[in-house]
């Protein structure tokens, strides 16, 4: 909405008046980014999850596996879990830029 809004008065209550077509983007973006912030939540709960799991799995790497934590795991379950994990991570943020550039240029 780059035009200027129009001030009015609606019963002594000053209001702004727009197009149509303005309220609809103004609309519009407001649903693009109510989608945005729940994705953010999404990926800040993912980050904090794998900040977790990558501590663990150092203790475990180092030897320091605090009591009550299971004893170390076998290193192939380890690593489908971390593979698990990075699908995950991948679905909520989405593909990387460099990515989307490579696809590109295979496409060329």
């Amino acid at each position: 909405m780059r035009r200027k809004a129009h001030d009015v008065m609606v019963n002594g209550t000053p209001m702004v008046a727009v197009t149509a077509r303005d309220l609809d983007g103004l609309l519009a973006t407001r649903r693009q980014l109510g989608s945005q912030n729940a994705r953010m939540y999404r990926m800040k709960d993912v980050l904090a999850e794998t900040a977790e799991f990558l501590e663990t799995l150092a203790d475990e790497l180092d030897g320091t596996v605090p009591s009550g934590v299971a004893a170390p795991r076998d290193p192939r379950e380890l690593a489908a879990e971390i593979r698990e994990r990075v699908q995950g991570m991948r679905a909520v943020a989405g593909r990387p830029r460099d990515a989307l550039r490579q696809d590109r240029t295979r496409q060329s």
